[in-house]
């Protein structure tokens, strides 16, 4: 079975080159540029995660500002995918909602700054899954089971506060980055609440050796844009003709995992609302697609009520059909 493209959960709303300087790869990155990089963790990024939330959310303001208005990081991409989506939308209103989009994505930067210092208490306020006895009852039953989210709200608090509220082991796949510091110091911040971070290059591997293990909940993001795989399901997503990736439903098929979709709430700045809704319960009966198609479909009522939480920044549809 061709598991196609598998989606790395962890796409920063901000490329972490910038911080990271992860472009530059192999052994010769300088001397100078790993000790600066030292310097930017431990006297700048460190201290600014510990900071108080009414100064953070003021820093996220000035780099709301910063980021849209001045540097118009990627607002090109973000007007023209606003505007394909929303077809019937005028020019103002869709200003106004790529403006609340930068302001969300300010948010975004700094509250996952904050995990490299967040113990487990604010965790627990920051978000909160207001069913998860729905997945507890896989779990007693000894079963593992498929999360699909989307990159909406924030994702990354998602994956790595769930081991907080649900019983199963919890798995995320993620690229890793070349720069091994970095790499270090943001695995470390996205499995301390005790998620499992799996290369997405392994998750293949990761499945087939898991299988007669501990129950587990492995999350998916399922609206990336498929890269090299001819196994994807073609469907119409925000007014566009869309390749889907088909990961989440092949393992839900091959394995027979029920596969629920986590819709995510902003209820203020760092307040967050989790609740997980049954997509198939058991995918190995379901025709190919049928999974896909309605875990896209519940992707898209979540973006259409409040789209400004949507991640607008990525070229979701540079995969054209044929």
């Amino acid at each position: 079975m061709d598991f196609g493209d598998r989606p790395a959960l962890y796409a920063d709303p901000i490329p972490i080159s910038l911080i990271s300087g992860d472009r530059c790869r192999g052994s010769g990155t300088p001397a100078s540029i790993i000790f600066m990089q030292r310097i930017l963790y431990y006297f700048l990024l460190l201290p600014f995660s510990k900071l108080p939330p009414g100064i953070l959310y003021g820093l996220a303001d000035a780099l709301h500002f910063l980021v849209y208005q001045i540097a118009g990081y990627r607002k090109k991409v973000v007007l023209a995918n606003l505007s394909r989506a929303f077809p019937s939308w005028d020019n103002h209103r869709i200003k106004v909602v790529a403006g609340k989009f930068y302001r969300h994505l300010a948010d975004l930067l700094v509250e996952n700054i904050c995990s490299w210092s967040m113990d487990a208490t604010a965790a627990r306020q920051h978000l909160q899954v207001v069913n998860p006895e729905l997945l507890d009852r896989y779990h007693d039953q000894g079963k593992s089971v498929i999360i699909v989210i989307g990159h909406y709200n924030n994702w990354e608090w998602i994956a790595a506060m769930l081991p907080l509220w649900v019983k199963h082991r919890t798995i995320a796949l993620y690229a890793p980055l070349s720069n091994r510091f970095f790499e270090k110091k943001l695995k470390a911040a996205r499995s301390r609440f005790g998620t499992e971070l799996i290369p997405k290059g392994d998750a293949v591997r990761f499945f087939a050796d898991n299988k007669t293990r501990p129950p587990f909940a492995i999350v998916f993001a399922a609206d990336q844009s498929p890269t090299f795989s001819k196994q994807v399901h073609w469907t119409t997503f925000l007014h566009q003709e869309t390749a889907v990736m088909l990961g989440a439903e092949r393992f839900g098929q091959r394995y027979d995992y029920p596969v629920v979709f986590g819709y995510a709430e902003k209820t203020g700045r760092g307040r967050y609302i989790l609740r997980f809704e049954l997509v198939a319960e058991h995918p190995a009966q379901s025709p190919n697609g049928e999974v896909t198609e309605r875990h896209t479909r519940m992707l898209e009522d979540q973006i259409l009520a409040a789209p400004q939480y949507w991640l607008w920044t990525h070229r979701r549809w540079k995969r054209r059909r044929g």
